[in-house]
């Protein structure tokens, strides 16, 4: 979080070239100033996208220092979604190819957020070819999380990667892939999670191309594997709606290349089916090329798909849609995900799911950067043995605010990216970060409410930073890939030094925290 703590990056960054195409490594980062290397905002990254155009790849580094980003851009479209805005509004840029690929990902240790409440859009992806959005959340848009609407005023997609992105909280869709001219292709959907969507459908389309937690229209080759979807909402009850679906407006579309490795639970809607293809007469691809690996858990009892020339034939269940030629080695059971109610969708280690892949997709880490086995797990997490438990809670400091620790990202050894996070401090407050071999047996009171939950006998001081003025902050530990520490077990505690606070600082809650592969 603290500026200082990536000048090093900075540095590097400052070595690109801005005064002519753009390449290199950039930042996003609120609390930075406008310079070659470094974008206050998405808008001022884009702005230079448009102006320069690339001639190499592009990386852009986004931060969370200030907060939840909720800048808004307006699009153009042909369609009225109130204000027609969004947190990031893309279009094409000169010199973006398959070698030239323009990348928005989360910094090391960062959990961006676009929050898009009161805006029609979290990402209107306009005609942006050979972009990726990684480690990004999206969240709160008035219709969809990601409009891939293509329309030829500013161009049609191609090659879009969606990866490893948490998308929840839309009216509408979380993903819409939707071509109104030519046709967006090759969208890679990967890694990512997605829940309460289609909170309430509505806009422009929204049975026609809105209608799925992910959809299509007049799109071809996308593929969607390796991601996990909770369905707790779904719009209307009506088979208008559904998970997956496409509504295909000529017969040569081949809407989706692949479906594979996801995991489904839908406890909502049951006459929403799981899948819904909507094919014209004479449509060459009335099904997706490929759907296997999947794992299948209905609580809502529904029907599983609707398909064919204007989607008027049924598979009741998973076995009629077997009966077609397809998810034939595809799951139907729980599968034991580790905190629905938190929104933590990693594998309990007795899940089904795991090793349960019979289908290959080069995907080669999961949400969390974990390399996947050579017998992949389905769904956007790659079973670790390493775990975590949080320990208590820290105490009360200014303004009523309890300071809180946790883990932003999976503790499996090799992650150099491992970051332990703090929120609710006071902003631009110093912060220092503890830890033990193990927990303490029981906490130790250290006055005005303040518990220890180290063991004193190995407490050392690991790290500082200073908290943004968002009052949160990470720091990176990389964790080294090394056998040897299977089964180490480290304790975490913070203390914020705190003015207003009675001892002068507050403590956060402590994390026990294990370690393996």
């Amino acid at each position: 979080m603290l500026i200082t703590r990536f000048l090093s990056v900075s540095l590097i960054a400052l070595t690109c070239t801005a005064t002519a195409q753009m390449s290199g490594t950039f930042l996003i980062n609120p609390l930075l100033p406008l310079g070659p290397s470094t974008f206050p905002t998405f808008a001022d990254a884009t702005t230079a996208l448009t102006t320069l155009g690339v001639n190499g790849p592009c990386d852009f580094l986004v931060y969370d220092d200030g907060g939840d980003y909720t800048e808004s851009s307006t699009f153009v479209t042909n369609s009225q979604y109130l204000n027609n805005d969004a947190v990031l509004v893309m279009t094409s840029w000169t010199g973006a190819s398959a070698s030239n690929r323009i990348t928005f990902r989360a910094a090391p240790g960062e959990r961006p957020v676009l929050d898009a409440t009161g805006q029609s859009m979290g990402v209107f992806w306009g005609g942006a070819d050979f972009v990726t959005l990684k480690g990004l959340e999206i969240r709160n848009p008035t219709f969809d999380g990601i409009s891939m609407y293509a329309e030829a005023s500013h161009g049609v997609a191609s090659d879009a990667i969606i990866d490893s992105c948490r998308i929840h909280h839309c009216n509408g869709t979380a993903i819409t892939v939707y071509g109104n001219s030519s046709q967006p292709a090759n969208t890679l959907v990967q890694n990512c999670t997605m829940w309460s969507c289609q909170q309430t459908g509505g806009g422009t389309f929204s049975t026609t191309g809105r209608f799925g937690y992910i959809s299509s229209r007049r799109s071809n080759g996308t593929r969607i594997v390796h991601n996990t979807f909770y369905v707790d909402t779904l719009s209307n009850n009506n088979a208008n709606y559904c998970v997956i679906g496409a509504r295909c407006s000529s017969p040569a579309e081949v809407p989706f290349a692949e479906i594979s490795n996801n995991i489904f639970i839908k406890l909502v809607s049951p006459a929403a089916p799981m899948f819904l293809f909507n094919t014209p007469a004479g449509s060459t691809s009335t099904l997706p090329t490929i759907s296997d690996s999947n794992c299948f858990f209905d609580v809502s009892g529904g029907i599983f798909a609707m398909h064919g020339q204007n989607a008027t034939l049924t598979a009741n269940t998973l076995v009629d849609w077997q009966l077609l030629g397809r998810d034939g080695q595809s799951l139907a059971l729980d599968p034991q995900l580790r905190d629905l109610a938190n929104s933590d969708f990693h594998l309990n280690l007795t899940s089904p799911c795991i090793s349960a892949s019979t289908l290959a997709t080069g995907v080669a880490t999961d949400f969390d950067g974990q390399p996947r086995g050579a017998v992949n797990d389905i769904g956007a997490d790659e079973a670790s043995n390493a775990d975590y438990t949080l320990v208590g809670m820290g105490c009360t400091g200014t303004g009523g605010t309890t300071p809180r620790l946790d883990l932003w990202s999976w503790p499996f050894l090799g992650n150099q990216n491992f970051a332990v996070g703090f929120e609710d401090t006071p902003p631009n407050s110093v912060i220092g970060l503890f830890g033990s071999l193990g927990m303490s047996t029981t906490p130790l009171p250290i006055g005005a409410g303040c518990n220890a939950y180290l063991q004193p006998s190995s407490l050392v001081a690991l790290s500082a930073t200073i908290s943004s003025p968002a009052g949160a902050a990470s720091i990176v530990l990389p964790l080294p890939n090394n056998p040897a520490f299977v089964g180490f077990n480290i304790g975490y505690q913070g203390l914020v030094l705190d003015a207003g606070a009675a001892l002068g600082f507050t403590v956060t809650n402590g994390i026990d925290t294990t370690f393996d592969f």
